[in-house]
């Protein structure tokens, strides 16, 4: 007998049971696998019928169903449909007109971004600079009217900024955020910018400015934290980069009109006399804010 003829049948059972035991462990897999196919189909089917009978128009919006959409369809933007009108296909050649026309890029759209760069993120770079060239000025003015002012109080009031922020960026997304939405946080916000503006230009003390400082850093911390979400979730993809960009430019021009204005040397509002008009510029932002804001789409729910 040769040895190429020899079958141990030790090991030709050790075989067929791996065999086995490989096969059984595939055929649960592809059992699993119909399993959720099945699932998915009759989900998928039950989907179907309700936007058929049009008794699941709520459950189900049209622009959720892909037999459904209509690709020339214009959807009105509002808290459950997002301004992603477009397919979020983009050629590297296309002008900017031939995306705004692509991704159906609209007024809306525009205003929004518009409204809250200027009415949020500008507000975190304006109070990040504005302290800056103030200090002489803002001392003299409290010792001219027999309040003490000392480097270290002033020191405190900078720096209480900060305090103020790491409160925002908690409790803007966490807890106003989840009950409000993008929006109405941004909305809530500026009642911080107008309480914080009455403390530091009615002060009667200094620590009277390093409270208006603290909600000061609120602001900035709840814009840090709501804004890029914000705007991620209202525009189309192709543009999206873009349009996250806006919070940064936002900020950076806050801070260049905060050091212009209270520059002495330029004699705008960085005097003994006008300084408090420094801090009514961001209530004027705050209140443009208020005032069209409300008009704006609210970021989606399923976001």
């Amino acid at each position: 007998m040769s040895l190429s003829s020899f079958h141990s049948p030790k090991l030709s059972l050790t075989k067929s049971f791996g065999s086995s035991l490989n096969l059984a462990e595939v055929c649960e897999d592809l059992g699993d696998f119909e399993r959720l196919k099945r699932r998915l189909s009759s989900k998928k089917k039950s989907l179907t019928k309700l936007a058929d009978d049009g008794t699941g128009s709520e459950m189900v919006p049209s622009w959720t169903h892909p037999l459904k959409r209509d690709a020339s369809e214009k959807v009105t933007p509002d808290e459950e449909t997002p301004l992603i009108t477009g397919n979020g296909e983009k050629n590297e050649d296309d002008s900017f007109e031939e995306i705004m026309e692509k991704e159906q890029i609209n007024f809306t759209l525009l205003l929004t971004i518009f409204v809250v760069t200027l009415g949020s993120s500008f507000q975190f770079g304006y109070g990040t600079g504005v302290m800056n060239n103030s200090e002489g000025f803002i001392l003299n003015y409290f010792h001219e009217h027999g309040m003490s002012y000392s480097l270290f109080a002033w020191g405190t009031t900078v720096s209480s900024y900060g305090i103020g922020g790491l409160v925002g960026s908690i409790l803007g997304p966490k807890f106003i955020g989840n009950y409000c939405g993008r929006k109405m946080t941004l909305l809530v916000n500026n009642i911080f910018l107008f309480i914080s503006s009455y403390f530091i230009m009615y002060a009667r003390a200094w620590w009277w400015q390093a409270i208006g400082r603290v909600f000061v850093g609120i602001v900035a911390g709840i814009a840090t934290a709501v804004v890029p979400t914000y705007f991620s979730e209202l525009s189309p993809i192709a543009i999206r980069g873009a349009v996250g960009t806006m919070h940064q430019l936002g900020i950076t021009i806050g801070i260049v009109v905060s050091q212009w204005l209270s520059t002495p040397s330029l004699d705008l509002l960085g005097s003994e006399e006008k300084w408090q008009y420094l801090f009514v510029v961001p209530c004027a932002f705050g209140l443009l804010q208020c005032m069209v804001l409300p008009f704006c789409p609210e970021s989606p729910s399923y976001l």
